[in-house]
């Protein structure tokens, strides 16, 4: 029945139904892999524009954090001696990079995470509150050594604490944001690297098929060849008999 149906197909037929099937599977292939695409792009541009510039602030803010108390607890140590009362200067430097990195914060994610921002100023006060008492203890060291300075210590130690675990924990979380974010991208080029590789089969595999039916349909030329040959020859005994209705056909029949 199929063999039937074949051959009663012209060939200009098959050619169209092949050409057709043929882009609309590179078509459906195009527009699943754009797709896959434009996730991809929109992954890395948010990766490349959000996620990293802001990983690399939070960890540029938490070395500052630690550099306010490292300087304050230096100068503590050496008592502001001539050639090691560079403390204050420093630490200072580390507060004002720091609060400028969360104002860049803050107008990043303004209108588009609201609880985000509120943490950043909340966090930039108690940054405040920190290099406020930081510099409370220095200067208590400084008069008074250890005698002044240890309970302004005890004092600064909660605040490093707040501010260090709010830190790590923002660090961690945009960490796991990088990681995720490269794993979907990676995920979605080996998802397109297998859709187009099936694609690639599918269509490899019609088209052969195709070829075989058509090899099929016009291997009935031989007997057309074979038949003009005995009309060469004046042989007129016989009727030239080709299946079907394409185009082979039609002139096995006119020449019948």
């Amino acid at each position: 029945m199929l063999k039937k149906h074949l051959l009663n197909l012209k060939i200009k037929q098959i050619l169209f139904r092949v050409a057709v099937t043929i882009v609309i599977i590179m078509g459906v292939g195009f527009f699943t892999n754009y797709a896959i695409l434009n996730k991809i792009d929109q992954n890395s541009n948010h990766q490349i524009k959000t996620v990293m510039p802001t990983n690399f602030d939070l960890l540029k803010i938490q070395l500052d954090v630690v550099q306010i108390q490292q300087w304050l607890s230096d100068i503590s140590a050496t008592r502001a001696a001539k050639g090691f009362d560079d403390g204050y200067d420093e630490a200072k430097k580390a507060y004002d990079d720091a609060n400028k990195i969360i104002d860049k914060l803050i107008k990043r994610f303004e209108g588009n995470d609201t609880t985000m921002v509120s943490n950043l100023k909340q966090f930039k006060k108690d940054l405040s509150d920190y290099y406020r008492v930081g510099k409370v203890m220095a200067a208590a060291y400084i008069k008074g050594g250890p005698e002044l300075g240890n309970p302004e210590m005890a004092k600064l130690d909660p605040y490093a604490e707040k501010l260090a675990e709010r830190i790590d924990k923002w660090v961690a979380q945009y960490k796991g944001k990088t990681k995720g974010i490269a794993l979907s991208i990676n995920h979605d080029l080996n998802k397109m690297i297998n859709i187009s590789t099936i694609f690639s089969v599918i269509i490899a595999l019609f088209t052969l098929g195709a070829f075989f039916i058509t090899s099929k349909i016009l291997s009935s030329i031989d007997d057309v060849k074979s038949y003009l040959h005995k009309i060469k020859t004046l042989d007129f005994s016989s009727k030239m008999e080709v299946e079907g209705k394409n185009e082979i056909a039609e002139i096995a029949t006119y020449i019948n």
